[in-house]
C-alpha cells in the first residue's frame, strides 16, 4: 500500500473513532423496542419465521438487534432449547430491522417463546427485553 492511502486510511479511522466517541460522551440512554412481529405464527419444521423489529433511539441510533426464542416442556426446566437469530437494519434511519429464526428438521413440536431481545446503540447503550417484559410477553410461534 502507499503512503498516501495508509495516511487517508489512518485519517478515516481517527476520524470515526473521534466521531464515536463524542457519541458515546453525549448518548447515555439506551434503545427503546416499539414492537416485534413474526411473519407466521404456526410452521412445520424445518422452516423458517421471519422476525420484524421495530426501536428507536434518541441520539445515536441502533447498531444491533439480537435475541432468541426457547421451547420448555414445562416452566421448570433449567436446560431447554434455544434458537437464536440477529436482525439487519432495513431502512436508513435504522429504526427497523429484520432477522430469520430458522427452525431445525428435529426441533421439538411446541411452543417456542421469545424469551430474549436486546438492543444497542451505536455508543453501547443496551437495552435488554425479556419475556416479563409486555414488549414481548406474547410473542412466540409454534412447530407442528
Amino acid at each position: 500500500m502507499k503512503r498516501s492511502a495508509q495516511w487517508k486510511s489512518l485519517t478515516f479511522l481517527i476520524t470515526f473513532l473521534a466521531i464515536s466517541s463524542a457519541f458515546a460522551a453525549e448518548d447515555q440512554t439506551p434503545p427503546v423496542l416499539r414492537e416485534v412481529l413474526l411473519d407466521a405464527r404456526r410452521l412445520h419444521a424445518p422452516g423458517v419465521v421471519n422476525v420484524s423489529v421495530r426501536g428507536d433511539d434518541d441520539d445515536s441510533g441502533i447498531a444491533n438487534v439480537s435475541g432468541y426464542f426457547e421451547y420448555r416442556r414445562d416452566a421448570n426446566e433449567r436446560v431447554a432449547p434455544r434458537i437464536y437469530f440477529t436482525c439487519k437494519a432495513t431502512d436508513s434511519g435504522g429504526m427497523n430491522w429484520s432477522g430469520q429464526v430458522t427452525v431445525a428438521a428435529l426441533a421439538p413440536k411446541g411452543v417456542w417463546k421469545l424469551r430474549m431481545v436486546q438492543l444497542i446503540d451505536v455508543a453501547h447503550n443496551a437495552k435488554l427485553y425479556t419475556d416479563k417484559d409486555s414488549e414481548i410477553a406474547d410473542v412466540s410461534f409454534t412447530v407442528q
